[in-house]
């Protein structure tokens, strides 16, 4: 299971929040602004907080928004891999939406891992250097 850091992300959500609440109070209603917080907060939540990523033999399953949203994404949906700087691009089967589609997996910091991965990935599909 890999983690990708989510610290600075959290700190600056919280301070976007933080804004939007005082916002929404000034023109709102306390329980409306309270209510419109709470549903941007939660739509936001797992773009600002860490991301777990569990490969095996069905798929890859991605957990986010400290474990409340998770999607399996199954080997036969993907057509191919790209290797970047950074991680790994798993790019899904031909499609007019396949760019929009793609899922990024950042390079474990953990290099037995990341050959462990590399590895996986290879036996599934061609990679793209």
């Amino acid at each position: 299971m890999v983690e990708r850091g989510g610290g600075l992300r959290s700190a600056i959500l919280l301070a976007l929040l933080t804004v939007i609440w005082l916002a929404l109070v000034i023109s709102l209603p306390l329980m409306v602004a309270g209510a419109l917080a709470l549903a941007l907060l939660f739509t936001l939540l797992p773009f600002f907080t860490p991301s777990y990523y569990r490969i095996n033999a069905d798929g890859i399953t991605i957990q986010r928004g400290f474990k409340l949203f998770s999607r399996h994404y199954k080997w036969l949906d993907f057509g191919g891999c790209r290797e970047t700087a950074q991680g790994f691009w798993i790019i899904p089967l031909e499609s007019r939406a396949a760019v929009f589609r793609a899922l990024y997996l950042p390079f474990p910091s953990d290099s037995a891992l990341l050959e462990k991965l590399r590895t996986t990935l290879e036996e599934r599909f061609p990679i793209i250097y």
